[in-house]
């Protein structure tokens, strides 16, 4: 069966996609279409799509759309899925290796190998692992033995091991490793190591040091071997011959699952139990780093794309990673809004106002940390003058330290005007600065303001000012005067602003400025510009609205490649023809710029100060192109056209494609489309199109596609098709069809008519013989008629009245469903004592068993609020009856704040018992109860189960607290005895609980499989990332609507969620 989901495709909507420091993270699992969230491994094929190996079988991922390969598997278990160097896909399953077929339209399957549940000599028993050697053999492990293949999959060889390497983990068997040198070995599960003998064709023991391990994963790196065990990650250092082993220790304390290279210094370790680290391999030592991102506990294995994109496989999904260009690494020490950044012979400073941060270019390493005095106002520039930092600040004020961080003098400059926002000094020109609500200032002898006004040939206010070449440039805020240049001899400012050559609103301001040669580039407040002969124009990208910018920068490794800031984030435009724009998904910490505020270090580094922080980016860009898309569907509603050369559509229909660029995240790539060489129109970022009402000919369609961020457009792909009229359209269609109509209409009326004479005589006759048959069975249906229209009469009757009783029933089922609103609490009234809350509650039937209740006592230092939902025996009207005979005793029960969530239990109980005295059999529920006590220093809650769980999430990890095994009613006296345990916790604010009913994961689908509460717990792990409460309950529902289909819903349901 085949089975497409799709994939919404805006990031904010689509996926789970956040941004962690310098990596972008995307998580795929069944709340945004995976059909199975226990992902085993992970490949990409030839083409480039991406293949997961599933407990519900194979699943390919084109970025957008997810595609099951299930009843064609001889076992919906696959345990692997591998991708050989000739293209060839393989995949591992519990009953035999299977070959995928990766064509674009309808991926297949060959079975190559078959398997069975039980050991063999003949057949595969739980094949896991797959690895190719450097002569491309295919080795395939399973429990007790290991398959050699050559490249074109044929069986060479079978390797049969013994019984004391056979495998306890589900997941592993043989870990096949090779180094260039010493050759190809085996690790079994079970800790034994083996070296292949090419000369004899047999695996060879190599003798272990010390007790055996549990082996998860091996590899070679520089002639050690890298071993993944239970208890910890070993080094292996064997003999020049790697007959014997020298040495072995343990090199990381993590119990890791699969290892995989990211580069030569650094690893991606995936664990069992722990998450994800990343491995800094040092000359002698190796440095583990968590990445605590990633939330999720178990990763089965890492796979790292031709794109170094990682991925990972777990019990929650897939993990997409992306290393993005810049990373945040001062995110702990300055999140807010940076004034300034500053180089200083191998430093960079930046400010956030209050306090000063220096940092090693080279390295990013924290130097040093200078607070300012709060009476001293906010730092808003700063600049290094000899031998000491002048920090000019909102008070309007310098202050003046040493290199060492002592204040040595405060400069006062408050009384000629407000806070100083630009400064520049040169040895030759002093100290220059730019102070709101007076203008610009030289500081004489540097200490005393001297303004510069229009008697100085300043016009108008000031934005920025800088030294470049040694000359001192003003960058101003009308058109007739933006540009100044300091003159020399006459000590005034010489305009050199020209006639501004673009269209706007506005008038020009210029926010900073860079020289190029001889020319000028100004970031102004409606794009990039420069002056040409005689006037200022705008610098145009094609496919790029800059507006306003902040910030430029000329990059000194290439002349022709300039950084700019504006309100999408930073933009690198190279020969004013390509560009790329870095944001958010690319790790800065915003894509608000601050003023002024690039720098390029000599180190070669891009420092960006932004509303929440400093973005450092190391790497250097390189532009890719975006794969070519390919056409995975074209079809209409009766063909389909994949497999067809130019295939021939009629005028009046249609077709319609669907394609994918294979580059990752999908959810960020933008399409366009061309018919024969004519206008590019602009998809967006849709991966479908219908073609439809085009006139006849021959038609190219041309398709490309553009990732963001470093790509350029794709090369095209290409289809073509002819579009053609109808033959029955035609005018020969037409005619001949004409004439075969009054031909036939001919003939068949002289058949007709010699027919109807024939007839006519033989039905005279009969005529004549019925007549008087009729004439006597006329009486006998007479007198039947009579007899059944009195027996219709009744019915109807009946029908009437049992019409009646029905609309009567309705009504009251409408009623009692009204009565039952109203006593269920509202949205309103739950938020009232909680961040935030969702109630997602669907009766089986139009009342439901199921309730929920809440009840808060405030004084002015404590609230205490109490939860409940309920779970009635049955449905409709007796379980409805039940609930609200629930509801009216919590109420008798909680009557003041002090009542435990035991004692409400019990009370529960013995009430209900009393009311079902005569048949206990007929009433009794399962109830979760919370006690929420909040202060204004923390929130303790207390829990009690009666055989219903508490599910809670803190700081993104799922937590489940099991209920006591005795339910509210019919129960034995020593199941009673055991009375309802309390569970009493403190949490921290925006911890999640959610306290349900049954009968969300005891749904069915159509295939009678139920959703099942380690599904149901994997969902609501999912749910951590989504931070609105409503989006939660709509995610849990439109599971549900697609989990059920058109299965029959068994029971009520009710989760309610609180943020605390």
């Amino acid at each position: 069966m085949w089975c497409i989901c799709l994939l919404t495709v805006l990031s904010s909507l689509l996926y789970m996609q956040t941004v962690h420091a310098q990596w972008q993270k995307v998580t795929y699992n069944e709340l945004n279409g995976l059909q199975n969230g226990l992902v085993k491994a992970i490949c990409s094929d030839s083409l480039g799509f991406m293949w997961m190996a599933t407990d519900d079988g194979l699943i390919r991922f084109d970025g957008t759309n997810f595609l099951q390969l299930e009843d064609e598997l001889p076992s919906y278990y696959v345990k692997n899925v591998f991708t050989t160097s000739t293209g060839k896909t393989l995949a591992t399953t519990d009953l035999g290796l299977v070959r995928v077929h990766t064509i674009p339209n309808n991926p297949s399957v060959e079975l190559l190998i078959r398997g069975d549940n039980y050991a063999s000599d003949t057949l595969m028993w739980y094949p896991k692992s797959i690895f190719e050697s450097i002569d491309k053999k295919v080795w395939v492990c399973d429990n007790h033995a290991i398959y050699k293949l050559d490249s074109s999959l044929k069986i060479l060889n079978r390797y049969q091991f013994s019984e004391r390497d056979l495998p306890t983990n589900f997941q592993r068997s043989f870990a096949i490793l090779e180094d260039p040198v010493l050759g190809v070995y085996a690790f079994s599960e079970a800790g034994y190591l083996y070296k292949y003998n090419s000369v004899q064709d047999t695996f060879k023991e190599v003798p272990l040091l010390g007790t055996n391990e549990r082996i998860n994963h091996a590899f070679f790196f520089k002639g050690k071997i890298i071993v993944a065990t239970q208890s910890g990650v070993m080094e292996i250092i064997l003999n020049k011959y790697g007959t014997e082993i020298l040495s072995k220790k343990l090199i990381m304390p993590i119990s890791a699952s699969y290892i995989e290279k990211y580069n030569d210094e650094e690893w991606i370790a995936g664990a069992w139990n722990d998450g994800v680290y990343k491995v800094r391999v040092l000359k002698d030592e190796y440095l583990l780093e968590k990445m605590d991102f990633i939330k999720q506990k178990v990763v089965s294995s890492v796979f790292i794309d031709d794109s170094q994109n990682i991925w990972l496989a777990t019990d929650n999904g897939a993990i997409y990673l992306k290393e993005q260009y810049f990373s945040a690494p001062y995110q702990k020490k300055a999140n807010g809004y940076i004034q300034s950044i500053i180089e200083d012979d191998g430093k960079v400073i930046f400010t956030n106002g209050n306090t000063i941060f220096f940092c090693e270019s080279e390295t990013n390493h924290l130097l040093d940390e200078w607070t300012i005095p709060q009476q001293d106002g906010i730092v808003l520039r700063m600049i290094r003058i000899e031998e000491e930092y002048w920090f000019a600040t909102n008070l309007g004020d310098f202050l003046v330290y040493s290199l060492e961080g002592k204040f040595l003098r405060k400069i006062e400059c408050s009384e000629y005007g407000g806070a100083i926002y630009d400064v520049a000094y040169s040895p030759k020109y002093g100290l220059w600065y730019l102070q709101d609500h007076s203008g610009l200032y030289n500081l004489h002898r540097m200490q005393y303001p001297s303004s510069y006004d229009r008697s100085k040939g300043v016009e108008g206010k000031i934005n920025t000012l800088e030294i470049i070449d040694g000359q001192l440039y003003l960058g101003g805020n009308t058109d007739e005067a933006y540009f100044y240049k300091f003159n020399d001899k006459t000590q005034k400012f010489d305009n050199l602003s020209k006639p501004v050559a673009v269209k706007r609103n506005v008038s020009i301001g210029v926010n900073d400025f860079v020289k190029d040669g001889d020319d000028f580039y100004f970031a102004t407040n409606f794009g990039l510009a420069t002056h040409t002969e005689d006037s200022l124009v705008e610098c145009k990208v094609n496919n790029l609205n800059l507006g306003a910018v902040k910030a430029v920068v000329q990059d000194h490794r290439d002349k022709n490649v300039f950084w700019l800031t504006n309100s999408n984030g930073i933009v690198r435009i190279e020969n004013w023809k390509d560009f790329l724009v870095f944001d958010e998904i690319s790790g800065l910490p915003s894509k608000t710029m601050i003023y002024r505020g690039i720098l390029l270090s000599e180190h070669d580094e891009i420092w960006v100060g932004t509303a929440s922080g400093v973005g450092v980016s190391k790497k250097i860009v390189s532009i890719q192109a975006t794969p070519a898309p390919i056409f995975t569907s074209i079809k209409n509603s009766i063909f389909n056209f994949n497999s067809q050369d130019r295939p021939e559509i009629p005028k009046s229909s249609y077709i319609e494609f669907e394609f994918a660029s294979l580059s990752y995240p999908g959810n960020l790539i933008q399409y366009k489309i061309r018919y024969n060489q004519g206008e590019w129109k602009n998809l967006g970022w849709t991966n479908k199109f219908i073609v439809s009402g085009l006139k006849t000919g021959k038609y190219t369609l041309e398709l490309m596609a553009k990732q963001t961020g470093e790509y350029h457009w794709s090369k095209p792909s290409r289809f073509y098709f002819v579009v053609s009229e109808r033959w029955y359209r035609t005018w020969y269609g037409i005619l001949g069809a004409f004439s075969v109509l009054f031909g036939g209409i001919f003939i068949v009326f002289k058949l007709y008519d010699e027919k109807n004479q024939h007839d006519k005589e033989i039905l005279e006759k009969l005529v004549s013989e019925r007549t008087e048959e009729v004439k006597q069975k006329n009486k006998i249906l007479s007198n039947r008629e009579l007899i059944l229209k009195k027996q219709v009469s009744k019915f109807m009757n009946l029908n009437n009245v049992l019409e009646g009783k029905q609309k009567e029933m309705e009504e009251q089922l409408d009623y009692a469903h009204s009565l039952q609103s109203v006593v269920l609490p509202s949205t309103e009234k739950l938020n009232k004592y909680c961040q935030d809350s969702f109630v997602l509650f669907i009766p089986k039937q139009t009342v439901s068993g199921d309730f929920y209740w809440e009840k808060t006592f405030e004084t002015t230092e404590v609230v205490i609020s109490y939860y409940v939902v309920g779970d009635s025996i049955g449905h409709g009207i007796p379980g409805v009856i039940q609930s609200i005979i629930g509801l009216n005793m919590l109420n008798q029960v909680v009557h003041d704040h002090k009542v435990k969530t035991n004692e409400i239990l019990e009370q529960m109980d013995a009430k209900l018992y009393e009311i079902a005295e005569k048949d206990p059999t007929m009433i009794g529920m399962d109830l979760v109860v919370l006690r929420v006590t909040k202060t204004a220093d923390d929130i303790k809650v207390e829990f009690s189960g009666a055989k219903r769980p508490l599910f809670y999430i803190e700081e993104g990890q799922l937590f489940e607290v099991k209920g006591t095994r005795r339910a509210i009613g019919n129960e034995p006296q020593h199941v009673k005895a055991k009375g309802f345990k309390v569970h009493e916790m403190s949490f921290k604010k925006n911890t999640l609980l959610y306290l349900t009913s049954n009968g969300y994961y005891d749904q069915f689908n159509f295939k009678e499989k139920r959703i099942g509460i380690s599904k149901f717990r994997d969902l609501l792990t999912g749910l951590s990332d989504i931070n609105q409460l409503s989006e939660q309950k709509k995610w849990l529902n439109d599971y549900y609507l697609k989990w059920k289909g058109k299965a029959e819903q068994i029971d009520d349901i009710t989760i309610l969620g609180l943020k605390l």
